[in-house]
């Protein structure tokens, strides 16, 4: 499926990636690797196995032959998961990241939530200069998401913050989601204090 977008001099084309066999697969995933730091990166492996989860959605947009960036998201019951969102480094600084989330946004129909590691401040700053709010609440992921282990997770949601519940109840959508092995209280999405959402 294809999506042509004007932006500037640019004609973006946004193009959902449906495996890795996916002739810009390659492409977007040396792009995942130069963007996040090792502990954060999803390996070829893991995006296949969500590639085969028909609530799972790559989405690159690039011009002509060029990537210039891509994002992943789950669509879940309450909410929908925005796990990443990159542009390409040559291509920063010209809005579009910003228009690619907002395209994310408005075809989602649903709230949506992403979580911003602690290593990763400026993706926290470019949430929130597009609408995204901070919730007073810091979260540790499961094992088998990156990041898993003592770093700390910001989540921001859009179009506004979300109560307690409704944090509880998208956490644990998480990690059933993603994480359907994560039975155990400590595999679970969980608040710094240990109350973390239900298996």
């Amino acid at each position: 499926m294809l999506k042509t977008i004007l932006s500037g001099t640019f004609r973006m084309r946004y193009e959902f990636l449906t495996s890795t066999e996916h002739a810009l697969f390659d492409a977007a995933f040396d792009l995942h690797e130069l963007s996040f730091p090792p502990a954060l990166r999803r390996s070829r492996e893991s995006f296949a196995r969500a590639f085969a989860d028909p609530d799972f959605e790559c989405i690159a947009f690039r011009e002509s032959q060029a990537i210039m960036g891509y994002a992943t998201r789950w669509f879940l019951p309450s909410a929908v998961f925005l796990e990443s969102i990159v542009v390409a480094p040559e291509f920063r600084g010209l809005g579009l990241g910003r228009q690619h989330l907002r395209e994310i946004v408005a075809t989602s129909r649903k709230p949506v939530a992403a979580l911003v590691a602690d290593e990763l401040p400026g993706a926290l700053a470019f949430f929130l200069k597009n609408g995204f709010h901070l919730n007073d609440t810091d979260v540790v992921v499961p094992p088998c998401l990156p990041g898993a282990g003592i770093r700390r997770f910001a989540l921001v949601t859009s179009p506004r913050l979300w109560d307690e519940k409704e944090r509880t109840t998208v956490l644990g959508e998480i990690a059933r989601k993603i994480c359907p092995k994560a039975a155990a209280p400590d595999s679970a999405l969980s608040s710094p204090d240990g109350g973390g959402a239900p298996p």
